[in-house]
């Protein structure tokens, strides 16, 4: 199974997407059918509280992140300070809560890019960049090509 994931992600053939997600449905069947996981039945009271502020701040960026979306904001989402929030947030992501939403836009941009017929420029603003030479720069580091190269590489 993983040879085949592997393989479908590294040379991203047409509908490679599907083959990944079948993969991993078999993967993570075959691990819940012969128990190879471990399971915690109990959570203490501050991982849960850890947890729930943590959803909360990923939550605010799935609902928010075509507008303008502050530290001061995702922390108060979180019920945290700004300086411990992204201490917390950084922890578990291994993001900062700025790269995670750039991370984040990006993602719903490669996928407006492949379903819809907006404009890159109208698609950087809907993602919630105010620059199009800065959402064009972040695109390339997270995806290492261009928005046009993308959309015409999976159209």
């Amino acid at each position: 199974i993983c040879e085949v994931l592997f393989r479908a992600i590294r040379e991203k053939e047409i509908g490679y997407e599907f083959i990944v997600s079948g993969a991993l449905f078999q993967f993570i069947g075959i691990v819940i059918k012969h128990h190879l996981y471990s399971s915690r039945t109990t959570v203490s009271g501050r991982n849960e509280s850890q947890q729930t502020s943590f959803k909360n701040a990923i939550q605010y960026i799935e609902n928010n992140y075509a507008g303008h979306i502050s530290l001061a904001d995702l922390a108060k989402a979180a019920g945290m300070t700004p300086k411990y929030f992204c201490h917390f947030f950084y922890n578990i992501t291994q993001k900062t809560p700025i790269e995670y939403l750039n991370y984040y836009r990006i993602e719903r941009a490669c996928e407006s890019l492949i379903l819809s017929d907006s404009s890159i420029t109208d698609i950087a603003f809907d993602c919630g960049f105010n620059d199009v030479s800065y959402f064009a720069k972040t695109f390339k580091k997270y995806t290492e090509t261009t928005p046009l190269n993308y959309r015409k590489k999976h159209l």
